[in-house]
């Protein structure tokens, strides 16, 4: 059984008041988080091109940037959404580090991959005891564990796919204990619909590496939806 998460990360207050409470986890907890905006102070794109290139040097094939498809809004690629901004609220968001242990407890149950419990799509991966890094699971082995997941590395990043110990082995993965706030049902059954069809398409043809690229896309979409904290109201 899945077992509720926070014993593993620390609390701390926040320590950025000038960053508005814009969420709440499924508790009512404040969560320290400002909506996205455009990344700004790069007029001819200079700082943005020295961090991908950091960006890009951390990621080795089977990993490869993604880019979002029109109708999946908002696009985080170009924004000041960090990557706890893109798993937790939904691609709209900057939330600050020291929020995520409070959302893991209020709002997830973590998988014991070690014991021997599986992964899902949809699952969270968190990396470090800060935690350092978060990503959302698109894609998972027949050994239960996760074996793509799709990130954003930091505010003036990108999205990559890769495989989880690309990024470092020290990962936990913790599933969603409700999800779709304030989602209709239609949007529900668009999305897992379209994930369907992706998947499907992709077990139909393994080889086909567009066709798996576009499974972890849709994952990706519905992922990102599923996952998405409140809003304060």
């Amino acid at each position: 059984m899945r077992a509720k998460a926070g014993k593993d990360f620390p609390v701390p207050p926040p320590d950025t008041p000038q960053v508005l409470y814009s969420l709440v986890t499924d508790d009512g907890g404040a969560v320290v988080s400002t909506p996205a905006t455009p990344i700004g102070n790069d007029p001819d794109g200079s700082r943005r091109a020295d961090w991908r290139k950091t960006d890009d040097a951390k990621h080795k094939p089977p990993a490869y940037p993604v880019d979002e498809t029109d109708d999946q809004k908002p696009k985080v690629n170009d924004t000041t959404a960090n990557c706890h901004g893109t798993t937790f609220g939904g691609g709209g968001f900057y939330i600050d580090i020291n929020s995520v242990g409070k959302i893991l407890l209020d709002n997830y149950l973590k998988v014991n991959i070690a014991a021997g419990q599986k992964a899902r799509v949809c699952d969270v991966i968190v990396w470090g005891g800060g935690p350092k890094h978060s990503a959302l699971v698109v894609e998972v082995g027949d050994d239960g564990k996760p074996s793509m997941v799709i990130g954003k590395n930091g505010d003036l990043g990108r999205l990559w796919a890769h495989p989880p110990d690309d990024y470092g082995t020290d990962w936990e993965v913790y599933g969603r204990r409700n999800g779709f706030d304030g989602a209709t049902q239609k949007e529900i059954d668009d999305l897992k619909s379209a994930y369907k069809k992706a998947k499907d398409d992709s077990d139909a043809d393994p080889k086909d590496e567009a066709k798996r690229k576009k499974a972890h896309l849709a994952a990706y979409a519905l992922c990102r939806r599923k996952n998405k904290l409140k809003e304060k109201p």
